[in-house]
C-alpha cells in the first residue's frame, strides 16, 4: 500500500492543474508539463538528496496548493471532525499537511523513470471531475491505475482524493486515524503526527 500511494504522489507532483486541464481536450497541455518537469527531477535530484529540506520546501509551496486539505481533513475525521473543536481542527490539517510534505518528498527521491500514462477525463458536472492516469514501473508491463478526484470552488481545481488501484487515500487515513482516535483521543493524533514531524526533521528523514 505505502507503494501504490508513493507512486500516485510521484504522478500528482508532475502536474499543476488550471481549470481546462480537467478536460480531456488539455491532456497534450499535461503531457506535455509532465515530460518538462520529469527532465527537472532527473537533473536536480542529487540536490535534493544532498539537503531535504529544499525538496521539502518545494513541495510545500509549489504542489500541495493543489489540494484542499480542510475537504480532506472533513472526509478523513469523519464523525470525529464534527466533534472537534476549532483549534483541533487547525492543528490536524498543520500535522496533516506535513505528512503529505514529507510523504511527497520520500516519493520523488525514489523516483526511477515511471512512465506516466494520461487516460480520457470524466466530469460529473462543471465543477466535479476525475483525471485518470496510469502508472508503469520500468522492466514491467502492469499499469497502476491512479484516479484523482477534483472539484472547482473557485476558480482552480482542486483535489480532495486519490484512487491507487481502486483504493481511496482518503478512506485508507480515515480507518487508520479512527483506531487511534479510538485509542487515544484526537490530541492523541494530533501529537503522533507532530512527533513523526519533528523526528523526521531531526534526522533528515527522505
Amino acid at each position: 500500500m505505502k507503494h501504490l500511494f508513493q507512486s500516485f504522489l510521484i504522478c500528482f507532483s508532475l502536474i499543476s492543474f488550471s481549470p481546462a486541464q480537467a478536460n480531456p481536450d488539455a491532456e497534450n497541455l499535461a503531457k506535455s508539463t509532465v515530460d518538462k518537469v520529469l527532465q527537472v527531477i532527473r537533473t536536480e535530484k542529487s540536490a535534493f538528496e544532498a539537503d531535504p529540506s529544499k525538496l521539502y520546501a518545494l513541495v510545500d509551496n509549489v504542489v500541495l496548493p493543489n489540494f484542499d486539505f480542510e475537504r480532506m481533513a472533513k472526509l478523513v475525521l469523519a464523525q470525529n471532525w464534527n466533534a472537534a473543536n476549532d483549534d483541533q481542527k487547525s492543528r490536524f490539517i498543520k500535522e496533516f499537511r506535513a505528512l503529505i510534505v514529507r510523504t511527497y518528498a520520500r516519493s520523488l527521491l525514489d523516483y526511477t523513470d515511471q512512465e506516466v500514462k494520461f487516460l480520457p477525463s470524466r466530469s460529473e458536472d462543471e465543477r466535479r471531475a476525475t483525471v485518470r492516469t496510469e502508472v508503469v514501473k520500468p522492466g514491467t508491463s502492469k499499469a497502476i491505475p491512479i484516479d484523482y478526484d477534483m472539484y472547482l470552488p473557485k476558480n482552480q481545481w482542486k483535489v480532495y482524493d486519490v484512487k491507487v488501484d481502486g483504493v481511496s487515500l482518503v478512506m485508507n487515513y480515515r480507518s487508520s486515524y479512527a483506531e487511534e482516535i479510538r485509542k487515544n483521543g484526537l490530541n492523541g493524533l494530533i501529537d503522533q503526527l507532530k512527533n513523526k514531524s519533528a523526528d523526521a526533521m531531526k534526522s533528515g528523514a527522505k
